[in-house]
């Protein structure tokens, strides 16, 4: 599972290289680039889901203070 999860991230580093100029290592494949920005999408996601529950959670106890 973590070899999967390391390949992940570093196809999502990847990713970045590519899109500002710098030529990609040799051997990365367009698979690579497709896992790549999956992985970008789920951690943005991911990002966006905890900021959510931290913002629910603030807004209850802003609540519950009043």
């Amino acid at each position: 599972m973590w070899e999967f999860i390391k390949y992940c991230l570093i196809c999502s580093l990847i990713v970045p290289a590519g899109m500002f100029g710098d030529t990609l290592p040799e051997g990365v494949s367009f698979i690579d680039v497709i896992v790549g920005c999956i992985t970008w999408c789920v951690l943005t996601g991911l990002a966006m889901g905890i900021i959510w529950i931290i913002g629910i959670i603030a807004e209850k106890i802003r609540k519950n203070k009043k």
